[in-house]
């Protein structure tokens, strides 16, 4: 044995009178029980266990083994030892049956991942095989059994995914071009568009979902995205004739621009234009 359980507590509140020597010969013994079973009743061979060569060092030999110890014939037993030697045994016997149960399953093609629920199913399956091979009546050659895990096709195949979870998304092809079908819906949605301008709209879309990263670029649906896209265009005029948003010095000369048509109309002179105003895009700019 290469290892016991020992538990310091229980030691200690049974051992708390010992002297030092006393607990060390205590110790060695309980290590020879362990290792090589019960103590043979010859104290000369204790005292040699233990190192104990001294009368001190012998006369707590023979304390430690009438207090701790019982005499039963030739040998000197003890409870506790006892207890852990029937668990060591124990747990070597389920794990050796843990190894022989997967060998047994391998020799039978029986995947490796069965639940413990089917533990019990499988080893009469097992045994009954065993049976059957040692019966000379038989003829293995001409008998087919198969065992079939519950959940598990033939063969024991996981089942197959259903469709709605078989499905996944897909990135967009950086030489996607737009379809005719497509181009059809876009322009049904949006009848103002013009060829031009559904050229930019389509290679927008494919720039925009080209370039995205991770899971952003990628769709279950492409057609439906794109359907997407196009509504969310706008309704009354193209996209892409509306003009960008002013920023820097033209936002705030359009700022001043619409502060001074208020003011116009605050004093009467309604939200007309000055002779040297003109209307571009939209805005009132000031020409120099």
């Amino acid at each position: 044995m290469q290892y016991y359980r020992f538990f310091p507590g229980d030691y200690v509140r049974d051992t708390r009178r010992l002297s030092l020597a006393q607990h060390g010969a205590y110790r060695l013994l309980i290590d020879e029980y362990m290792m090589n079973g019960r103590l043979a009743n010859d104290l000369p061979g204790l005292y040699r266990i233990c190192g104990a060569f001294s009368p001190d060092e012998q006369e707590a030999v023979r304390y430690v083994l009438t207090e701790f110890f019982v005499l039963d014939g030739p040998v000197w037993t003890h409870k506790r030892c006892e207890q852990e030697l029937d668990w060591q045994e124990e747990k070597s016997e389920k794990a050796r049956k843990s190894v022989a149960f997967r060998e047994q399953k391998r020799a039978h093609n029986i995947p490796n991942d069965t639940s413990n629920d089917d533990r019990t199913m499988i080893e009469r399956y097992i045994a009954g095989s065993s049976n059957q091979n040692q019966n000379q009546n038989h003829k293995p050659e001409n008998l087919k059994t198969e065992v079939r895990v519950e959940g598990r096709g033939a063969n024991n195949a996981p089942p197959t995914a259903s469709p709605a979870r078989a499905t996944r998304g897909s990135r967009l092809p950086n030489d996607w071009e737009l379809p005719s079908a497509w181009a059809d819906f876009a322009r049904q949605e949006r009848p103002h568009w013009t060829p031009e301008q559904l050229r930019r709209v389509a290679d927008t879309f494919r720039d925009h979902w080209v370039s995205a990263s991770g899971s952003r670029g990628v769709k279950a649906d492409w057609s439906a995205t794109w359907r997407n896209w196009v509504r969310k265009e706008g309704g009354g005029s193209p996209a892409y004739s509306r003009a960008p948003p002013l920023t820097g010095r033209a936002a705030r000369m359009d700022s001043y621009a619409a502060q001074a048509a208020a003011a116009r109309a605050n004093m009467g002179q309604g939200d007309g234009l000055d002779d040297d105003e003109r209307i571009i895009d939209g805005r009132a700019v000031r020409i120099a």
